[in-house]
């Protein structure tokens, strides 16, 4: 490992250094606000989060998380103050205690993903199915803010 005193040098020597730090925490704050997860909240061996999809369609929007090797009884979905939140937990194989890893790409352990949701979604109506692995879950939008078509009518 290269001691602290290695990178304050060679932040001093390469005047471009700055400039990609700043670019850097942008990219960061920008994440944070865009709701997008951040290097801080990347999957590690303690922590992970599975990846989703969101869709709006013309009377709903809809959300599609990968959960592979996760039973349909171990995935809790709930609505509170208009928060939805995904948890659960994957368990590690069984069949591989005792031995060593070569190498370890999946992760196990408890996930949670909370989304916050618009006030158009009519949060009585929700519904959630889970098929391949895939969770889906349709969020129907409220009558009032659905698109609707007007028929013009001759004079």
């Amino acid at each position: 490992m290269l001691p602290r005193t290695f990178f304050a040098r060679a932040a001093r020597e390469n005047p471009l250094a700055d400039a990609l730090e700043i670019r850097k925490e942008m990219s960061r704050l920008f994440d944070t606000w865009a709701g997008r997860p951040g290097p801080a909240a990347r999957p590690t061996a303690e922590r992970w989060m599975p990846p989703l999809d969101v869709y709006d369609a013309d009377d709903a929007l809809e959300i599609h998380a990968e959960l592979p090797g996760i039973r349909q009884e171990e995935i809790e979905i709930s609505i509170r103050d208009n928060i939805l939140t995904i948890r659960g937990e994957r368990k590690p194989d069984p069949g591989v205690e005792g031995g060593s890893y070569h190498r370890r790409e999946r992760f196990t352990g408890p996930f949670q993903r909370t989304l916050t949701l618009p006030s158009v979604v009519d949060t009585a109506q929700v519904k959630a199915t889970y098929r391949d692995g895939v969770v889906e879950i349709r969020l129907p939008k409220k009558e009032e803010v659905r698109p609707r078509t007007i028929r013009v009518e001759a004079a």
